[in-house]
């Protein structure tokens, strides 16, 4: 049995859909030793989002510019995925393993189907927490190594790696048996879609919260202007006292687009609490004239 653990990091997430400039993975054998090691630069051909490039980017976007693209890299990703006795585990690998879905659908590319276990979610059962922390926190709450560079792929494959190790050790148990103390860190991806217990329970709780299922769940075309007209016509609750009363709340129009029921709820809620809300549409260019304070 030998282990893959592997991250990936986006120039963007715009329209809702990752576009990788860097695949970072470690194999290791049972005892995490490592057999390989390897960081893939890829030309993500699209803007990157500026705060990735101000605060994320371990080198210059020229290099990564330079860089071939994702369907050159493509039958060596593929490879690893297809490995037989190897378990992949990953940070939020939930999310690394949509990233890989959103280039199969943007190149024509075909779905890897496997089954991946989630390092986070092992260190949530293993500090019986329900907190969320990120790889840095969780590595030294555990004593273990941190990326050597937070957000340089491989060096994250590597620093999940070391917090498995961690807890394997602290537990003195093998990574197969704190996968079944952990059942809520097993997903999988099938035919472009991502599976885990997590996702399964937040779904049934948005559709308790927000009732009938909204086509597509996106605010774009017919649906961009009916949100604006409902939007406009909520009052304010002028006589809260909640902190933020008074203020201009503008949510990510990327995280806007693709979550209508969620904006809706969130939406209701600041105009509750007295907070004014300024929208622009990212496809419509539709905007709320609200003024700013």
């Amino acid at each position: 049995m030998e282990y893959l653990f592997f991250d990936i990091e986006c120039a963007n997430n715009f329209d809702g859909s990752g576009k990788i400039c860097e695949f970072g993975y470690v194999i290791t054998d049972e005892q995490f030793q490592v057999r390989e090691k390897k960081l893939l630069l890829i030309n993500p051909e699209s803007g990157f989002d500026w705060y990735v490039a101000k605060k994320m980017l371990a080198f210059p976007i020229a290099i990564y510019r330079s860089a071939k693209h994702y369907p050159f890299f493509y039958p060596e990703i593929k490879k690893l995925f297809d490995r037989k006795d190897t378990l992949i585990i990953g940070h939020t690998v939930d999310a690394d393993a949509g990233y890989l879905n959103d280039e199969a659908r943007r190149y024509g590319l075909s779905f890897f189907n496997y089954t991946f276990y989630d390092a986070k979610e092992m260190f949530t059962a293993y500090a019986n927490s329900e907190k969320s922390v990120g790889l840095e926190q969780i590595g030294r709450e555990l004593g273990s190594s941190g990326p050597a560079h937070a957000h340089k792929s491989v060096d994250d494959a590597e620093a999940t790696m070391e917090t498995v190790k961690a807890m394997c050790t602290s537990l003195e148990v093998a990574l197969e048996e704190l996968i079944d103390l952990c059942p809520d860190c097993i997903g999988k991806t099938e035919n472009g879609v991502v599976w885990t217990p997590v996702r399964e329970r937040a779904q049934i709780r948005r559709e308790q919260i927000f009732g009938e299922m909204i086509e597509k769940n996106r605010i774009e075309k017919a649906v961009a202007k009916m949100f604006v007209k409902w939007r406009n016509q909520l009052e304010i609750n002028a006589k809260s006292k909640f902190p933020l009363s008074g203020k201009t709340i503008c949510f990510s129009r990327n995280y806007e687009d693709g979550h209508l029921r969620e904006m809706m709820f969130l939406i209701k809620k600041t105009c509750r609490n007295g907070c004014k809300v300024y929208r622009e549409s990212f496809r419509m260019r539709l905007v709320c004239q609200i003024r700013s304070v």
